[in-house]
């Protein structure tokens, strides 16, 4: 398992680690003491007892990369991947596409 490298002894790192989450990466924790790092989908964040951690972009489950939406007469479609004979639109994940985004 391969983790972003933040140093959470620091209130900094702690804060990091928070703003990930919230952009939707995926987050592991374990018991300090503990070898073993668990996924946890919605942490509690209770930095005395427990370590957080982000896995590494590549290893993140979160979300896919992009999607593609498109509308037809049926309403609007999604998925990850082009279907040549539709007019779509690709969309980038905020904390991928860079920016203020």
């Amino acid at each position: 398992m391969n983790l972003e490298q933040i140093d959470t002894s620091t209130t900094a790192g702690k804060v990091r680690v928070m703003q990930l989450a919230e952009r939707g990466r995926a987050i592991v924790c374990r018991q300090h003491g503990d070898a073993q790092w668990i996924k946890h989908g919605s942490p509690q964040w209770d930095w005395e007892r427990m370590q957080y951690a982000v896995l590494a972009d590549h290893e993140s489950p979160a979300a896919p990369r992009h999607i593609w939406v498109g509308f037809n007469d049926g309403g609007f479609f999604c998925g990850t991947s082009r279907t040549a004979s539709r007019d779509l639109v690709r969309y980038i994940r905020a904390d991928l596409a860079g920016g203020d985004a």
